[in-house]
């Protein structure tokens, strides 16, 4: 609700706390990349991100989630190496594509 209507910031803290407690929650995880997003806290949002990616490797759209944060927080090089782990899985995703080629 914080979120929907522009406290995103009181919005963070909760799902921070959620993962914390669980750190496998994706509802929590999302909502956390979202009002991270809107608070420009992408920073405190990546290592939740690389937690969870620790424990499925597999997840892209996580994955593709923690590229972006990088980039906003000019971590470039750190993030194509994501991409690219997301085009070795997939050689079809087109989102990877597509910011990898932004990137260049």
């Amino acid at each position: 609700i914080e979120i929907e209507t522009g406290r995103s910031g009181e919005a963070f803290d909760p799902f921070s706390k959620a993962l914390e407690y669980n750190p496998e929650n994706r509802v929590a995880l999302f909502g956390l990349v979202r009002a991270g997003h809107l608070s420009e806290r992408l920073g405190e949002v990546a290592p939740h991100l690389e937690n969870y990616l620790a424990m499925y490797p597999e997840k892209s759209e996580v994955r593709y989630c923690l590229a972006g944060c990088l980039v906003c927080m000019g971590r470039t090089a750190d993030a194509k190496a994501h991409l690219e782990e997301m085009l070795r899985v997939d050689p079809s995703s087109a989102t990877a594509k597509e910011l990898l080629e932004q990137l260049a």
